[in-house]
């Protein structure tokens, strides 16, 4: 992942840019921020991610993204993450005036780590991510090696790693997923 501009932008000037380029930019901390062209196994992953919890998201009224949709931040950031799955009304059928669609109120969000990725995504997004009050899980899967590492937030409101798991299991959503089925059809073994 690497900054297009040299020099921080405004938002309006990060929309121009965004409508104009072909590569898909996110907008972090002013910048404009080209994201990594996926692998297969990035793509396998992702599509593994909608089989796994696409229906019973559809099944309960939620909506779900594949790297379709922006995380619109309460500063200003404009993240592309891989999954995530929103439940909130706000977040319904409502494009900005662009026509993207745009998601406030997330309550799970997955990123799938590559190299270019891996420590942004640890750390940076993790920040942001973790400032939106509606997000309740954070996942990170590695598309290298068979890793997977989980978020939530608790009661009191902070959020803390449940570390390496080896099944992502989400009781509120009455979902879980093995890390076989995560990892299906990719070339990653180990």
């Amino acid at each position: 992942m690497e900054a297009l501009q040299p020099r921080k932008i405004s938002e309006a000037e990060y929309l121009v840019l965004d409508a104009t380029v072909p590569e898909r930019l996110e907008f972090r901390d002013g910048y404009a921020v080209a994201l990594a062209v996926p692998t297969k196994n990035h793509g396998r992953i992702a599509g593994n991610l909608v089989l796994a919890f696409g229906e019973n998201a559809r099944a309960r009224g939620c909506d779900f993204f594949s790297g379709d949709a922006k995380i619109l931040t309460a500063r200003g950031d404009r993240l592309i993450p891989d999954f995530l799955i929103t439940g909130d009304e706000r977040d319904r059928d409502r494009p900005d005036d662009r026509g993207e669609t745009i998601i406030r109120h997330p309550w799970l969000v997955i990123e799938i780590l590559s190299p270019a990725t891996a420590a942004d995504d640890l750390t940076g997004k993790l920040d942001a991510y973790r400032s939106l009050e509606s997000l309740t899980h954070y996942v990170v899967i590695d598309s290298r090696v068979r890793l997977v590492h989980a978020y939530e937030r608790l009661a009191d409101g902070r959020f803390a790693t449940r570390g390496t798991i080896d099944e992502l299991s989400i009781p509120s959503f009455g979902s879980s997923v093995s890390l076989q089925a995560i990892y299906r059809d990719t070339t990653i073994t180990t």
